[in-house]
């Protein structure tokens, strides 16, 4: 398991996210945990502790909607997809 913090968005935002991702070194997807209150309306009223997508000046949202297991099956993430800028 690698563990590594990254910050995500362009570092000239003021409220850029830095947060600890988890790397997948066998999928060429990138999994960020974040709070999206257009798909769960808890985040409409609680705070974020993930990416906030709002904090974000060059995130990029595609048509794309994506699905993977892990553990033979056992856990399947799924969500939309987006273009981002990423770096240690």
């Amino acid at each position: 398991m690698l563990l590594t913090k990254m910050t995500i968005g362009t570092t000239d935002h003021p409220n850029n996210n830095s947060v600890a991702m988890l790397v997948d070194t066998g999928s060429s997807w990138t999994w960020v945990k974040s709070c999206d209150p257009s798909r769960s309306s808890y985040w409409k009223e609680n705070a974020c502790p993930y990416f906030r997508q709002n904090d974000s000046a060059s995130l990029t949202p595609t048509s794309e909607e994506q699905s993977i297991e892990y553990g033979g099956g056992w856990m399947t993430v799924s969500g939309p997809v987006y273009e981002e800028f990423l770096q240690p």
